[in-house]
């Protein structure tokens, strides 16, 4: 895998309360098993990573909230999420109702 070496080129910038940091990989299309790109020449890959200035992944972070959101639509039989969720969006004070359930 292209991401199991150190990173060819790494960005890393600081503001609005957290650290982003871009990794990139490049190698030769022709090198990589299993992938079959007959006009690459090339392949990159790029990993983007936030981090909250006290170090904490933001990714992970926002990944178990929407978790739990969607648990708590799914508990209280939401079936249409995506409609829910923007109903919702539009007036945040209506969470309230799925919290206090």
């Amino acid at each position: 895998m292209i991401t199991s070496r150190a990173a060819d080129h790494v960005a890393q910038e600081r503001g609005h309360g957290r650290i982003s940091r871009w990794s990139t990989w490049v190698t030769d299309a022709t090198t990589l098993e299993g992938i079959d790109l007959p006009h690459a020449a090339q392949l990159a890959c790029i990993r983007r990573d936030v981090f909250d200035l006290d170090g904490t992944a933001l990714s992970q972070v926002m990944a178990t909230l929407r978790n739990l959101a969607l648990s708590l639509l799914r508990r209280t039989g939401v079936t249409e999420i995506t409609r829910t969720v923007q109903f919702i969006g539009r007036d945040r004070m209506r969470a309230l109702h799925l919290i206090s359930t």
